[in-house]
């Protein structure tokens, strides 16, 4: 998909590997979308400001929308 330098870009390709919990680790990802990992994490933290809620799971090694019920 080459470097995002559109900021929508990048939100939206993370978000479809999100949806699809297909994200691999953190280094994995951002890797994936040619960012850096800082990057990565200021990315996911101004989406988690808009209150989505992400989170990784160790488990699975990948992040996922999280809702509580």
């Amino acid at each position: 998909m080459g470097n995002h330098n559109n900021p929508i870009d990048l939100i939206c390709k993370l978000h479809e590997l999100i949806r699809l919990e297909q994200t691999g680790t953190p280094n994995e990802l951002a890797e994936r979308l040619k960012i850096s990992r800082t990057q990565l994490y200021k990315t996911l933290d101004i989406i988690k400001e808009h209150g989505v809620d992400i989170k990784y799971s160790r488990s699975f090694r990948t992040y996922h929308y999280y809702f509580e019920m």
